[in-house]
């Protein structure tokens, strides 16, 4: 919310303060009228935002121990305005120049926008990444090999049964789990001997067979 507005000349001198400056301040405008702004306001940042030609907002500065914040925005006269956008257009870029408090200038820079969006190639239509691999469930026809306390389960599409499982997805284990008892693995594992802690091992997946 804007409470206080000064206007300063190119000097850096007042040529304007409304009431709600004059209240944060503690000066009336026939005061201040005509002095200059660092005289009445210590460390002030006019004059840098006047030689930049930027703004500069949120500037802290405090009046009898109080701390506020100043915003210093350049005002440019037409002719400043045409030699600025003239310089702009001799670099190649396009000039625009707007007010919002003058609320003018925004026709053109939205017309030219809407023609700039009709220029532009029709949107990259992307395909949809293919699905992960579903879960690839193992031949009938397993069989499992003891060696020492290594218990392997052999047979057509083990490796790729376990490829197709996310050991980091819970969900995915679960299927893992749920698959080695229904297919009659796990069973198949007991009746070899494998027992709490024996090392099972299905295509390059090595695990604790745990009751």
């Amino acid at each position: 919310q804007l409470e206080g507005a000064a206007i300063a000349d190119r000097g850096g001198r007042y040529l304007y303060v409304n009431k709600g400056w004059e209240r944060h301040m503690g000066h009336s405008f026939e005061e201040v009228k005509g002095r200059p702004v660092f005289e009445v306001v210590e460390k002030t940042r006019l004059m840098e935002a006047m030689a930049s030609g930027r703004p500069i907002y949120g500037n802290p500065i405090t009046k009898d121990g109080h701390e506020m914040f100043s915003n210093y925005v350049p005002i440019y006269e037409d002719g400043e305005i045409q030699r600025l956008k003239q310089a702009f257009e001799e670099l190649g870029y396009e000039a625009f120049p707007v007010s919002a408090a003058q609320n003018r200038g925004f026709d053109a820079l939205l017309d030219r926008v809407v023609q700039l969006l009709g220029e532009l190639p029709p949107p990259r239509v992307f395909e949809a990444e293919e699905a992960e691999e579903s879960h690839v469930l193992p031949d009938d026809g397993f069989t499992i090999r003891r060696e020492n306390d290594t218990f392997y389960v052999e047979g057509a599409a083990m490796q790729r049964f376990v490829d197709s499982v996310n050991f980091d997805d819970e969900e995915s284990l679960n299927w893992f789990h749920r698959t080695l008892r229904d297919r009659g693995i796990i069973q198949a594992l007991r009746d070899k001997g494998a027992g709490e802690g024996s090392t099972v091992s299905i295509g390059d997946m090595e695990f604790d067979f745990i009751e």
